[in-house]
């Protein structure tokens, strides 16, 4: 009898485990976790959207069908409402917030500035730049330190970029000319989110696994 009740704890304990690790790999929670004076940019790259996460206050929205997987994807931040929305398209995105801005040029946020130059987003702050390029007639990314491409073709960029980010929809053939020209070089993908933390005279590139 003795026995059996041992066997049946085993089992339940099993369950329990069981049922914890699945709560665990279902329900997940983003922390930035930043210091004073750094700012995150976080890439996400989804089916229905490509936008940057600045801290978890703004998201500037690059493309744009709807926002379904993109308010899961903030809500892993703890983001129920944003502070900031910058637009640089003629869509209205479901996504609550207390402000909008269209980036025509340029759009101010606290101690960093985004600017726009016909296809190339550019968030600056303090010395560094970071560039969203998307194919175009501008293809000037000379005094970018970052670069996240949402597309990729005959562009000419120097060596000395920090870190580059290649978007999950860019064919992987494309990607292999470039791929050995940055210490960094990271393609996304949806089992991860890549935050760039930035400080007035550092960096650091964060991986989280989300699935």
């Amino acid at each position: 009898m003795k026995k059996y009740f041992v066997i049946l704890i085993i089992i339940l304990i099993d369950i329990f485990l069981y049922i914890n690790k699945t709560k665990s790999s279902t329900f997940e929670f983003v922390d930035i976790n930043l210091d004073k004076n750094e700012i995150g940019l976080t890439l996400l790259s989804l089916d229905n959207s490509k936008s940057i996460l600045i801290n978890k206050s703004s998201l500037l929205i690059l493309e744009y069908i709807d926002s379904l997987d993109l308010e899961k994807k903030l809500n892993l931040y703890g983001i129920d409402v944003l502070e900031n929305v910058i637009l640089n398209g003629n869509y209205t995105p479901d996504i609550k917030s207390y402000n909008k801005h269209t980036l025509n040029n340029r759009v101010k946020l606290n101690n960093l500035t985004i600017n726009k130059k016909d296809n190339i987003e550019i968030i600056n702050y303090y010395d560094y730049s970071f560039c969203i390029y998307k194919t175009g007639k501008n293809k000037d990314l000379s005094n970018c330190d970052f670069i996240y491409f949402l597309n990729i073709d005959d562009v000419d960029f120097t060596d000395e970029v920090l870190v580059a980010f290649f978007d999950s929809d860019i064919d992987k053939d494309d990607i292999e000319k470039y791929y050995d020209k940055w210490v960094d070089s990271y393609i996304l993908n949806n089992k991860n989110t890549y935050t760039l933390k930035l400080l007035p005279n550092d960096y650091n590139v964060v991986e989280v696994p989300i699935n």
